[in-house]
């Protein structure tokens, strides 16, 4: 149960990371606040959204289940646990956001390694924050709800979803950017008209979330399935663009490898 709490404060913090960096913040915010810190500082307040609901419901859920109330030390805990995430992260963002704009040639390269060491470092404070909140308190209402396994299974499968959806399409887009074939000479505007905005982020989706589902009821090989049938729709396409193969089997690989660690992390770990 021990390993556990520790599970269920880290889960709580991603999903509330997850929600606030990705979810809560639009393209356009995206774009804008990578160089302008007012936009910086309005994405990090809608970031502090998620983690103050959750406050919240801290707070109300013993009263709710007439459990008994976390102490007034175990309140503090958790209270600077947050507020170490909200600050850190606005910290780490006003800095990358003052890196850009003191760069005159923000490159490809600099933009995929900025976005890497910036969430590489908002998990490390999660980590660390979810690692002394479960050596500071003792919450009932984790264990309450640990407790419940349908109603944790359910968390856990929220979670789960929230990762391989749009972080993992994000995410893609940041680190693989310069792999993406450029548009030549050769492509006329008929072959143009048959890609539709946003659909490869779509099927992605879509592939991981059947992924995902075939995981969670253990099974493994119809994973194969999915990759067959994606496969044969881009079989033209592939045979006769190399640069499309390459890309196409890197994001293809990249789809396996997000869902199958979000997987291994949240439901073995």
């Amino acid at each position: 149960m021990d390993t556990e709490i520790f599970n269920f404060y880290l889960f709580i913090f991603l999903f509330c990371h997850v929600v606030g960096d990705y979810y809560f913040q639009t393209e356009k915010l995206a774009g804008e606040k990578e160089n302008n810190y007012r936009k910086t500082g309005i994405h990090c307040i809608l970031y502090a959204v998620p983690f103050l609901i959750f406050l919240i419901v801290y707070l109300l859920f013993p009263t709710l289940f007439h459990i008994p109330s976390p102490s007034n030390s175990e309140i503090f805990a958790v209270i600077l646990a947050i507020a170490g995430i909200i600050i850190s992260h606005a910290v780490i963002d006003l800095v990358k956001c003052r890196w850009i704009k003191n760069t005159a040639e923000f490159k490809i390269e600099r933009q995929r390694n900025a976005y890497i060491t910036d969430q590489v470092l908002h998990l490390i404070v999660i980590l660390v924050a979810a690692a002394w909140l479960f050596v500071e308190t003792t919450s009932d209402a984790a264990e309450i709800i640990i407790s419940s396994a349908d109603l944790y299974m359910g968390f856990k499968i929220v979670l789960f979803a929230a990762i391989i959806l749009k972080p993992a399409n994000i995410s893609f887009k940041k680190i693989f950017s310069k792999y993406q074939p450029l548009k030549n000479e050769s492509q006329n505007d008929e072959t143009d008209k048959t890609t539709i905005a946003g659909a490869g982020a779509t099927i992605g989706s879509l592939e991981r979330l059947l992924m995902g589902f075939f995981m969670i009821i253990n099974q493994f090989a119809a994973v194969g399935l999915i990759m067959t049938a994606k496969s044969i729709a881009r079989y033209d396409k592939i045979s006769k663009d190399p640069s499309f193969a390459e890309y196409y089997l890197i994001g293809t690989l990249y789809s396996i490898l997000i869902t199958l660690v979000a997987y291994l992390l949240i439901f073995r770990l």
